[in-house]
């Protein structure tokens, strides 16, 4: 027996112990346990629903969704100040649109466009994952890979579909035959129910997730992870959430045409309208990058926006001189932060698309950890393109100092960073630093992190570094959320790493028990391959909070 079978047949008992054991002497000519009948069907149910608009809501809060199944989407979120965001894909570029509350009642509106599909807009797509659309999209791929596929009869009367991958990783979706196929359990750990909303048409409503040892009646008493309420599907206006119209006097940044303008129907000058570029001035007369991409003798940092391709340095990195290695495609929608020493060339510190959110720019820019900051989530998640330059030896108050500026001239949002003592759980790290490779690991020389059962489980890997094991250290809390002390002996040790998907676990601090769990499974793992303890205690620590300036 093949490797590859031995594992199809290994899952195949493992979820029969979940979900009951395949129905004996069942016919094997049954339509029903064709992969092609399945997908087939499976695509009919989903192109029933050409649209749809939902209200998701988390214990994190409450997004407004609305997708069609060209893979355009609105994202509608109100935070608790009454300030609303929306971002939107329209098939073509990214609009974001904020509708801010003064004081005096009155609404000031913005927008900013970028080219490209940012990934916020892909994850609020939740929906379509429950519906079946991950598993039709997954099997069609098998279909044409030829790869392994199990469609078996369960006692309860559902299908269990098995698909064993090229690399060796399985998924398994237990459906309803009955119901156009649709997900009964995507994963053992869940509980899916829907509602009818038109006839034959149905959509999840609530998902539970099970964790740790908690039982069914455990999970049900806990409350869903997920509601979707207000459902509408096949909205005939559909094109008009995704092509909102801003009223005159709104203020809108053009990243992809490199032009900022005000809204004025009158003129023309819409949001949603195709605004001509400006024309690019003579190079000869446009700065050079040696005073674009420079500080004044103050500064701690800036922000230099739009970028146009005479201004960018040319120690970018290409190996004909006279080349320009900035077309006009990638320009828009890349984003470079530099650090200068004031006297040679800025260093490129990192690259990314679209535009950093303003926990990125703390981050990346300011050179604080991902605990050493806390702050309302829609200030967080501020957004702003361009390049960034930060002086090398500039401090953290320094450069909070002149991002409080930059923010207000890009958003309209007045912040304010305030530094304060808070008392606050820490993870004491001690030890001496022993590295152990975990067994059947492809990757035997770095530290894996993962929060799931095994690294073999967790296959999907998100990058990865190397540097000091304090180095390390801050990396996980990057990850985490979680501030750790490094009291151990190794901490100039060299170390790599490699990060897999269930290690991130920052987005889901708000969840307390999740939250807890997976945190302390991740540093079981960590503990296990570097010989380290660790050990959470509560201390008084810095840290700078983010507000609205009154």
């Amino acid at each position: 027996m093949s490797s590859r079978l031995q594992r199809l047949v290994l899952l195949a008992c493992l979820w029969t112990a979940a979900t009951g054991p395949a129905l004996a002497g069942t016919e094997q000519h049954d339509q029903t346990l064709d992969p092609r009948v399945v997908l087939a069907q499976l695509r009919q149910r989903l192109d029933a629903i050409s649209n749809y608009q939902c209200t998701e809501i988390t214990k994190g809060g409450k997004k407004h969704l609305a997708y069609d199944n060209q893979g355009r989407g609105r994202i509608r979120e109100t935070d608790e100040n009454g300030d609303t965001t929306d971002l939107i894909w329209d098939g073509a570029r990214t609009i974001e649109v904020h509708e801010r509350l003064k004081p005096n009642g009155t609404v000031v509106y913005s927008a900013s466009i970028t080219p490209g599909r940012h990934l916020e807009v892909g994850r609020g797509n939740v929906p379509r994952v429950y519906l079946g659309g991950l598993l039709s999209d997954m099997l069609a791929r098998a279909l044409e890979n030829g790869a392994e596929i199990s469609v078996e009869p369960t006692e309860e009367g559902y299908r269990r579909v098995v698909i064993v991958h090229e690399l060796g990783s399985i998924m398994a979706v237990v459906v309803n035959p009955q119901r156009g196929y649709l997900p009964v359990r995507l994963r053992r750990n869940e509980e899916i129910e829907f509602q009818e909303i038109a006839p034959g048409i149905w959509f999840p409503s609530a998902v539970w997730t099970q964790y740790g040892h908690e039982q069914t009646a455990q999970l049900k008493q806990s409350g869903p992870r997920l509601r979707f309420t207000d459902v509408r599907i096949n909205h005939p206006d559909f094109d008009r959430l995704v092509a909102p119209d801003l009223p005159d006097g709104s203020t809108v940044a053009d990243e992809v045409h490199g032009v900022r303008y005000v809204v004025d129907h009158g003129r023309g000058l819409t949001l949603t309208n195709q605004i001509p570029a400006s024309p690019h001035a003579n190079p000869a007369t446009e700065p050079s990058p040696e005073s674009t991409y420079s500080l004044d003798a103050n500064q701690a940092l800036r922000r230099i926006a739009p970028v146009s391709p005479a201004s960018r340095p040319r120690f970018m990195g290409t190996s004909d001189p006279d080349s320009d290695p900035m077309s006009e495609a990638p320009l828009h929608n890349t984003i470079y932060i530099f650090e200068w020493d004031g006297a040679s060339e800025p260093k490129a510190t990192y690259t990314g698309a679209g535009f950093l959110n303003l926990s990125e720019i703390l981050h990346y820019v300011c050179g604080l950890q991902i605990a050493q900051y806390s702050g309302p989530e829609h200030l967080l998640n501020l957004r702003l393109a361009g390049d960034w330059i930060v002086r090398r030896d500039a401090s953290v108050a320094e450069c909070l100092r002149d991002l409080e500026p930059i923010v207000y001239e890009q958003t309209g949002v007045n912040i304010n960073f305030k530094k304060q003592r808070v008392d606050a759980p820490v993870v004491r790290a001690t030890g001496i630093f022993q590295y152990r490779a975990l067994p059947g690991s492809r990757r035997e020389n770095d530290v894996q992190l993962f929060a799931g059962r095994s690294v073999n489980e967790d296959r999907t890997y998100v990058g990865g570094g190397s540097g000091t094991l304090a180095q390390l250290l801050r990396h996980i809390t990057n990850r985490t959320g979680q501030r750790f002390v490094d009291d151990t002996l190794s901490s100039e040790v060299g170390v790599s790493w490699s990060d897999c998907t269930s290690s991130e676990l920052d987005p889901v601090r708000q969840t307390g028990q999740i939250y807890r769990y997976d945190l302390a499974r991740l540093l079981e793992h960590v503990a296990t391959q570097t010989g380290l303890r660790f050990e959470t205690e509560r201390r008084t620590i810095d840290e700078w909070h983010l507000s609205i300036k009154p």
